[in-house]
């Protein structure tokens, strides 16, 4: 087994709140928990990057309400990432992957702390964390050479990325409707 590529910090979890409500019904502690996950990652031009995840679940029809963050900072190894993947990374999965290990090491936390509460541990539901669920960001006017540096991406490689990127932008801008002149009716005399 080799040492990951990937290498994360130890998390912290700056916000960890949990309620327990009093529910007789059997119905209602069988249901599962609905979450709430938004996720976050941020990649520096220092190569010391930043991921967060927020789960709240704040609806007290339910057996617990939870608002949890979790955040840790990260890094990449860029030489072990050329060995094993012998291609370019894609900043999307890396996002995802330590957002994946931040929602696990939360659903682990939730239950424990919740585990001596009166309806016993709560269950954050098995959830698939993807791409597009992550919003990523860049250090400001350092995306290209942070996508050369850790992500081993070519000049052809980020071409690309600004074309589509441009083409989105276009698809996004679509002319505003005119407004409809407000038409007043006179009363009649």
């Amino acid at each position: 087994m080799k040492t990951s590529p990937l290498q994360l910090e130890t998390p912290q979890y700056p916000v960890v709140e949990v309620r327990a409500f009093p529910h007789e019904s059997d119905e209602v502690l069988a249901k599962e928990l609905p979450v709430s996950v938004q996720c976050f990652a941020t990649f520096d031009a220092d190569g010391d990057h930043f991921a967060m995840v927020s789960i709240r679940q704040p609806d007290e029809a339910y057996a617990y309400t939870f608002d949890i963050k979790v955040f840790t900072a990260f890094r990449i190894d860029v030489d072990a990432c050329k060995e094993n993947y012998r291609s370019s990374l894609n900043p999307a999965v890396v996002a995802v992957n330590v957002a994946r290990v931040l929602y696990s090491g939360a659903r682990e936390l939730l239950a424990t702390v919740s585990c001596r509460a009166p309806h016993g541990a709560a269950k954050l539901p098995s959830v698939l964390i993807e791409p597009k669920d992550v919003d990523i960001e860049f250090e400001k006017g350092q995306r290209d050479f942070i996508l050369k540096k850790y992500f081993c991406f070519t000049d052809e490689m980020l071409a690309e990325v600004s074309a589509a990127m441009a083409a989105n932008k276009a698809k996004l801008k679509k002319p505003k409707p005119k407004p409809e002149p407000k038409r007043v009716k006179l009363a009649e005399p």
